[in-house]
């Protein structure tokens, strides 16, 4: 007895310690706070830089290809550049062979911060630069950059002194209308910059300030256009009507037509019909690039940007030859958004184009001719199609540099006289007896030789005295010298005497 009541009080005693442990790892003792020391650099956390707004020449291809590393741009407290371009976007209209180009204008503000400094050089250059982002291979790089300078302005050439103001400099150029868009695809990546250098003196690197310019491909006239597609031995014919051109990240209407679906019309019923039960569609983007020094044969990439498949919404006619048609608000749904514009580059080897495939299928049906139940026969038709579908940048106002270039000094006209000049010296000049019909001071521009009766009248016609009289005398002079009759002719002031009139 004694030993079973020792192990039930030895069980609690066991029972409390585990309780006991238990709260206090439930709710531990604070422990004493040591006092607080500064972490080696090695461990301190650098807060992230801010997000830069400079252009980025990361190949965008793959994580294989090698990145290019971008010009270093500097910058410098004495001097401070700012480029602002003043012109509209950059937009091509046309294709390559047909676009005049865009105009870009700006001004390059450079301002000096000391009281006195000296520049050496001073210039501006738009560049354009292609980015090959090729597969690697063992024997190359897989990624390099091609560099153009399309225009230059020598900004400074000699070394002047310079005090604490902003200086201007205006630059205009003409970009051509066989440049390729700004864009960037997995194979290659078009950009083009505007980049101002300053070398400041007793300095070795210039002073550099760059910036981005999007260059886009457009047209100005879109219209619908309509793909006939005809499926022999059958009476099968297609129509698609799709816009001439289209927008990257937008939509478009598609309608879809298919004639002849009744094999014999004048066949007794039951007749035999064709009917759509699928509509499958893909919308292609291929990119190809040849590389320079490279192979012979160009590199391409096909993508599926985007598929879909329509089961619903056909109207059907069953009257005379047969008609269905299909009209969808959104054809393509979100392909669009990632599609990038055309390009047709031969010079630098670039290409991107976008096509459209379409497969509808049909089956064969048994049914009354004005009846929609019908009985299926077995047989089907797969219609295969493709249509190539031309990408290009929004128009915006659509008005291209040379429909609205202004005119040039040589065609501005002539201005009014200012106020220096009056009237009444015009007309003192005019009516003068050593007026001469040759260039004009006073007019600034030749004038016609006045006639001989109205040369010798005097100013003073214009008088307030005489006013009326004149009157009937200038009038008299137009008429014909067979009805007029002018007595007074001599009491005009300032007539010559010779003048005598017989009727």
């Amino acid at each position: 007895m004694t030993s079973l009541l020792s192990g039930i009080s030895s069980r609690r005693r066991v029972n409390k310690s585990r309780s006991s442990s238990g709260q206090n790892r439930d709710s531990p003792e604070p422990l004493p706070l040591a006092p607080m020391q500064s972490a080696p650099a090695s461990r301190i956390v650098q807060p992230s830089p801010r997000p830069s707004l400079e252009p980025t020449y990361s190949s965008p291809a793959t994580s294989r290809s090698q990145s290019v590393q971008p010009p270093e741009l500097l910058e410098s407290p004495s001097v401070q550049l700012q480029l602002r371009v003043e012109s509209p976007p950059l937009v091509m209209y046309g294709a390559r062979a047909e676009s005049t180009g865009a105009l870009l204008t700006g001004i390059m503000d450079m301002q000096v911060n000391v009281p006195e400094l000296v520049i050496e050089k001073a210039r501006l250059i738009v560049v354009q630069r292609v980015v090959y982002n090729t597969p690697a291979t063992s024997g190359g790089k897989s990624s390099h950059m091609n560099t153009e300078t399309l225009a230059e302005w020598q900004v400074l050439t000699k070394p002047q002194n310079f005090t604490v103001a902003t200086h201007g400099y205006p630059f205009s150029h003409l970009m051509p209308g066989s440049l390729p868009p700004t864009c960037s695809v997995s194979l290659f990546s078009v950009g083009y910059y505007l980049r101002a250098e300053v070398l400041i003196s007793g300095q070795q690197t210039p002073v550099v300030c760059e910036q981005e310019l999007r260059v886009k491909r457009s047209v100005i006239n879109i219209q619908d256009k309509t793909s006939v597609r005809v499926f022999p031995p059958t009476e099968l014919s297609l129509s698609l009507i799709l816009p001439s051109a289209v927008f990257p990240k937008s939509n478009f209407t598609a309608e879809i037509r298919l004639e002849g679906v009744i094999n014999d019309p004048n066949a007794p019923d039951p007749q035999k019909r064709w009917k759509p039960k699928k509509l499958t569609w893909r919308f292609f983007q291929t990119v190809k690039v040849a590389v320079p020094g490279g192979s012979d044969k160009p590199i391409d990439d096909t993508q599926v940007i985007g598929e879909g498949v329509l089961k619903t919404g056909w109207k059907v006619d069953f009257s005379h030859k047969g008609l269905c048609e299909l009209i969808v608000p959104n054809f393509v749904g979100n392909a669009m958004d990632k599609a990038v514009q055309d390009v047709d580059d031969p010079v630098h080897g670039l290409s991107v184009s976008h096509r459209l495939s379409v497969e509808m299928l049909l089956a064969e049906e048994i049914g009354a001719k004005n009846s929609r139940t019908a009985s299926v026969t077995g047989s089907a038709r797969v219609l295969r199609m493709q249509f190539s579908i031309n990408v290009v940048d929004r128009p915006g106002l659509g008005i291209s540099w040379d429909d609205e270039v202004p005119p040039v000094y040589a065609d501005v006209p002539l201005s009014p006289p200012t106020y220096a000049t009056s009237v009444e010296d015009i007309r003192n000049h005019l009516f003068s007896p050593t007026f001469s019909p040759a260039y004009s001071p006073a007019l600034g521009a030749s004038v016609a030789t006045p006639s001989p009766t109205l040369r010798h009248i005097d100013a003073s016609l214009f008088g307030p005295e005489s006013r009326r009289a004149n009157r009937t005398s200038r009038l008299s002079l137009l008429q014909p010298s067979s009805s007029r009759h002018i007595s007074p002719i001599s009491s005009i002031p300032g007539t010559p005497e010779p003048y005598k009139h017989d009727g």
